[in-house]
């Protein structure tokens, strides 16, 4: 298997961002279209941030506000993570908590930071 560009990585990282920005109904969508559990909207992201950072950063690709931005939204999803918060990681959830709103907030941020792929 041949290693990913950093070009290449760049814009997993922006497709698995982006997504965490769109809507609950489009997220669910991508869901149902790859067979996925909810939780594989945070554990895409959680296998990107921060392990890709240093190769992103070293082909000027990731700015230090990126960084940040990718960190903070790792954090929100870390946040509730674990069985105790099982209902946070529904479909409906996706629509109705207030956790997810946050995550749009913080995935939009994040997003915009991101430099065009």
């Amino acid at each position: 298997m041949r290693e990913l560009s950093p070009e290449e990585l760049l814009g997993e990282l922006r497709e698995s961002v982006e997504l965490l920005a769109a809507t609950p109904t489009q997220q669910e969508e991508w869901l149902h279209e790859h067979r996925f559990p909810v939780d594989e909207l945070a554990l895409q992201l959680d296998d990107e941030v921060p392990a890709w950072f240093p190769r992103l950063a070293s082909a000027g690709l990731l700015t230090d506000d990126a960084q940040e931005a990718l960190r903070d939204l790792n954090a929100a999803l870390a946040q509730f993570s674990g069985s105790q918060n099982a209902s946070l990681w529904t479909e409906r959830a996706l629509h109705d908590a207030p956790e997810w709103r946050k995550v749009r907030d913080l995935a939009a941020r994040a997003f915009a930071a991101l430099p065009c792929s």
